[in-house]
C-alpha cells in the first residue's frame, strides 16, 4: 500500500442500523475498506438493538450506538470521533448531531454522503448546511437528482460535489434458485414501508385487476414502517384470492432474492437503489418507476420496465406482460447481473471515496 493510501482510521455515522438500502451499504463498504488495509468502524445514531448491529458486528466491524441521554450522546460522540482520519456522514440527521462537535474536529477528514434526493428545505435544515459548509470536505451523492436538488437549495461550492454510485459485491451475491417458469409469478418488494415508497399502489393495482389474472402473482413484503398496519388491512379486505406475505425485517439477501422473481418498485422518488442493484446482482427483472436514479439501472425490454409514479395501469400491464413471458422475464434478469458486473462495482465505488478521503 502506497503512503498515500495509508492505513486511515475511518469512522462512518448512520442514523440507525435498520434494514436499508444505506446502511447495508456502508457495511459492504466497510468490509472493502478493510480488505484494503483501512480500519472502519460504524457509528449508529439508532438503537442498540437494530437489525443490522449483530451483523455489522459479525464481519468484525467495530459497531458503536449512541446513548439517549444528551449530554453522553455528546461525550461518545467526541470520544468516538477525535480518534478517526476520516469521518464520513451518511445522513442529515446524523450531520445534526456532529454539528456542535464540527468546530473540535476540523482536523479531520469529513465526507457527507446524501443517499436520497428528498429536499431540505425548510428554515432549519439550511441554517445546518450553512454552519456546516465550511467544516465539509466533500459532498457526495447516489444519484444527479439528489445532487441537483441539494446543490440548488444549498449552494455549496468551492469543494468537490460528486455522484459517487453504490456499488455491490457480485461475487458475493449470486442466484440461487431461476426465476419460475410456472405457477404464480413472485413479486417482491423491499423497503421501509413509507408512504413515499408508494407500496399500496402494488396492491391497488392487484386488486383492480380480474380474478382470474390476479391468480398469476404471489406477493412478498421485506422491509417494516409505519405503513405496514395500512397495507396489511388493505391486502386482506381487498386481496383474499392472492397470497401476500409480509416477511419483516429480513437480514440475509440470498433469503430476500431467491424467494422472489421480480422486485418492483413504486416510489415517488429514488437515489440509486440498492435494493434494485441487490435484484440485479441475483439475476432477478425490475419494475420500477420512473424516478431519480431508476432511470439509471432499468433499461427498458432489456432488463426490466419503467412505469410512471402512481400509473396503475402501466404497473398491470407490466406485471401481466412478466407473467406471461417467463423465459423474457428470466432473460432480463440475466441481463440485469451483466449490467451490475460492468458498472456498479463495489471495488470501484470504494476507489472513488478513496480519491476523496485522500
Amino acid at each position: 500500500m502506497s503512503e498515500s493510501s495509508a492505513a486511515r482510521k475511518i469512522i462512518h455515522i448512520v442514523s440507525s442500523l435498520k434494514v436499508g438500502g444505506a446502511e447495508r451499504f456502508v457495511i459492504d463498504l466497510c468490509q472493502i475498506q478493510q480488505k484494503e488495509g483501512h480500519k472502519p468502524a460504524i457509528f449508529s445514531l439508532g438503537a442498540s438493538d437494530d437489525e443490522l448491529v449483530t451483523e455489522s458486528r459479525s464481519k468484525n466491524i467495530p459497531t458503536y450506538t449512541v446513548s439517549r441521554k444528551r449530554g453522553w450522546r455528546f461525550l461518545k460522540a467526541y470520544y468516538l470521533l477525535r480518534r478517526a482520519s476520516v469521518i464520513h456522514v451518511h445522513s442529515p440527521h446524523a450531520l445534526k448531531l456532529l454539528s456542535p462537535l464540527l468546530p473540535l474536529l476540523s482536523s479531520r477528514k469529513i465526507i457527507y454522503t446524501r443517499h436520497g434526493a428528498r429536499s431540505l428545505s425548510s428554515k432549519r435544515w439550511k441554517m445546518l448546511h450553512q454552519f456546516s459548509r465550511s467544516y465539509v470536505s466533500a459532498v457526495t451523492f447516489v444519484s444527479e437528482e439528489g445532487r441537483d436538488i441539494f446543490v440548488s437549495e444549498h449552494k455549496w461550492t468551492g469543494m468537490p460535489v460528486e455522484v459517487i454510485d453504490n456499488g455491490i459485491d457480485t461475487d458475493a451475491m449470486k442466484s440461487r434458485e431461476a426465476v419460475r417458469q410456472t405457477g404464480r409469478l413472485r413479486i417482491g418488494s423491499v423497503g421501509r414501508m413509507v408512504a413515499l415508497k408508494g407500496q399500496i399502489h402494488l396492491l391497488e393495482t392487484l386488486a383492480a385487476m380480474s380474478p382470474d389474472q390476479r391468480t398469476g402473482f404471489d406477493i412478498h413484503f421485506y422491509g417494516d414502517g409505519p405503513c405496514r398496519e395500512e397495507l396489511t388491512a388493505y391486502a386482506t379486505q381487498n386481496l383474499p384470492d392472492v397470497p401476500v406475505t409480509f416477511h419483516g425485517m429480513v437480514s440475509d439477501r440470498e433469503q430476500i432474492y431467491n424467494n422472489i422473481d421480480v422486485l418492483c418498485v413504486t416510489s415517488e422518488t429514488e437515489g440509486l437503489s440498492l435494493a434494485m442493484i441487490e435484484a440485479m446482482s441475483f439475476e432477478r427483472a425490475l419494475l420500477a418507476t420512473n424516478v431519480g436514479g431508476n432511470p439509471r439501472l432499468v433499461e427498458p425490454d432489456i432488463n426490466g420496465i419503467l412505469f410512471e409514479y402512481g400509473d396503475k395501469h402501466a404497473l398491470a400491464d407490466a406485471l401481466l406482460k412478466m407473467a406471461a413471458d417467463r423465459r423474457r422475464t428470466m432473460q432480463m434478469g440475466q441481463a440485469g447481473r451483466q449490467k451490475v458486473i460492468s458498472q456498479f462495482s463495489l471495488r470501484a465505488t470504494s476507489d472513488r471515496f478513496e480519491a476523496l478521503y485522500r
